[in-house]
């Protein structure tokens, strides 16, 4: 089975492509595996953003009403 890829839907045998346009073609899928990741490293840093502003928000709470929130 041969590898395929589409481009402008239009589809081509990665086989026939030259020594030059494999090697493209490994960058674009790097980046493209960068990009993702990235991406979903940005999700998780945004969570933990959250979970800081979270404990503080709560932090900041129990001192002023002189009580502590949320732990058990």
């Amino acid at each position: 089975m041969t590898d395929k890829i589409s481009i402008d839907d239009v589809e081509y045998e990665v086989s026939d492509f030259s020594v030059s346009a494999k090697k493209t073609l490994e960058a674009i899928k790097f980046v493209s595996e960068k990009k993702l990741e990235l991406k979903n490293m940005r999700i998780v840093l945004q969570r933990a953003k959250n979970s800081y502003v979270d404990g503080l928000k709560k932090e900041m709470l129990s001192k002023k009403a002189g009580i502590l929130l949320g732990d058990d």
